[in-house]
């Protein structure tokens, strides 16, 4: 953005904060960073997720031939860290070889990143799948174990919710918006940039999956994302 541009911005912002009479943010982090530089302090209200495609299926049976799945889905860019994904995994594929991850997303880094599975020699466990609807993101969840996004920063992180729709547990990093609903109930928090930890959660994962409740991930996660909760809550705010 020119610079001239992002000064103007910048004055809309400030006039508009000073001016809103309630300022709503979708995770605690951001309200944060919010009432750090305009000095408001914003009510906190989650985003709403569509959950029409996403939900758990009692008894379906996610691993037909004793592997385990690793999902992830994000526009492949850099700031998403699929890149310590790949060698996170590549380092769980050396103790535990009846794994595989899917990919989900495009974008400007999937050349580079296909060439970093061939040469961390994990491109027969990795798998590529582009471009993807809701309902195909719906589909490839319910075939798999686990979520895992690495992210550098996520405002709120609706991939998340989705997969946790579906009954997933998902590993997270501590980026801004999973710390709100990720807890030991529902999968794994780990910190930004850190290939170890990261191995360390697909690890427990591979090992504890049994442990995670399904149904009662996806009954908690729609109890609390549903868009008549949420809605409910903003109109509480509008009205009071």
């Amino acid at each position: 953005m020119p610079r001239a541009q992002s000064k103007r911005v910048e004055k809309s912002k400030r006039w508009a904060y000073k001016n809103a009479k309630k300022v709503i943010a979708v995770s605690a982090n951001l309200a944060g960073r919010i009432h750090c530089i305009y000095n408001v302090q914003p009510i906190i209200i989650h985003n709403i997720v569509d959950f029409s495609q996403f939900s758990f299926i009692l008894n379906e049976n996610r691993n037909d031939d004793d592997t385990f799945l690793f999902i992830s889905a994000a526009r492949l860019v850099a700031g998403k860290r699929i890149d310590l994904l790949l060698e996170a995994f590549a380092r769980v594929v050396k103790k535990y070889n009846n794994c595989r991850l899917e990919i989900m997303g495009e974008g400007p880094e999937r050349n580079n990143l296909q060439n970093q599975a061939e040469k961390l020699d994990i491109s027969e466990k990795v798998s590529f799948y582009g471009y993807y609807s809701k309902a195909e993101f719906a589909v490839e969840l319910r075939k798999s174990a686990c979520f895992v996004l690495p992210s550098r920063s996520e405002t709120f992180g609706i991939v998340y919710v989705e997969a946790l729709a579906c009954g997933n547990p998902v590993i997270a990093t501590r980026c801004g918006g999973p710390e709100d609903f990720v807890d030991k109930t529902n999968g794994v928090l780990v910190e930004l940039d850190d290939v170890a930890a990261l191995e360390s959660a697909m690890v427990y994962m591979l090992k504890n999956i049994k442990l995670y409740d399904r149904e009662y991930i996806a009954t908690e996660c729609k109890n609390r994302f549903s868009p008549d909760i949420i809605a409910r809550k903003i109109i509480s705010i509008v009205n009071g």
